[in-house]
């Protein structure tokens, strides 16, 4: 597991540091151009070797045999995949083998999109360190802008920007904020009580911000 440094290497490193109880609960798989399936705690060297046709249909039925041996020892709930598509040719037919009963994810998507899916993935039952750390105080500051107002009055504010608007605004992607029955996007709202355009701040910004007022924001 110290051997792979890719960005999602880096969440799931991330949240078993900050999250040591659900390790129990979590069983991860690597598959490696070079070893095929490999354990988190296995030692292996360094090394460069790209998938190659060849190479996929050398390691393939050690890998197929290996993933099955995990289906037959465990009832798992929830089981999340993330790899290129020249790593999905691998494991081609793996449906077969995943229980129906088990709910299956895909990562899919540009980087940035795939880091979002996976944080929201493992983090489905349990608290973000950023949401554990903040503590509601009625005030925020973003790019020099202060910001006082009650949970009720941020979630008043997005309900008259949805009346007043004839462009309904897009759809969130990761992170949310109820306002009545609709979903709006956590930087869509900050822009809205702050008068900040959404070009200058982020969706961790408006996290923090909304997170800073008492307004919860949710995971999708």
């Amino acid at each position: 597991m110290e051997r792979y440094n890719g960005p999602q290497f880096q969440v799931v490193r991330k949240f078993t540091r900050a999250h040591p109880d659900a390790q129990s609960s979590l069983d991860i798989a690597i598959l490696s151009a070079r070893f095929g399936i490999l354990s988190p705690s296995e030692c292996i060297p360094d090394y460069d070797q790209r998938v190659t046709r060849e190479q996929a249909a050398k390691i393939r039925p050690g890998v197929i045999t290996a993933i099955r041996q995990y289906f037959q020892n465990t009832r798992y709930q929830r089981c999340c995949i993330s790899l290129s598509q020249d790593y999905l040719e691998i494991i081609a037919g793996l449906e077969e083998i995943i229980p129906p009963t088990c709910e299956t994810t895909y990562i899919r998507g540009s980087q940035g999109e795939r880091l979002s899916q996976l944080f929201n993935w493992l983090y489905a039952d349990h608290p973000c360190p950023t949401e554990r750390q903040i503590v509601s105080s009625g005030y925020a500051r973003l790019r020099g802008v202060d910001i006082r107002l009650e949970p009720e009055e941020v979630l008043a504010c997005g309900r008259r920007a949805l009346i007043s608007q004839k462009i309904s605004p897009p759809e969130p992607k990761a992170w949310y904020v109820m306002v009545d029955e609709h979903r709006v996007g956590p930087k869509w709202l900050v822009s809205q009580i702050s008068g900040l355009s959404e070009q200058v701040f982020t969706t961790t910004d408006a996290r923090r911000v909304l997170a800073a007022l008492g307004v919860e924001v949710h995971r999708k």
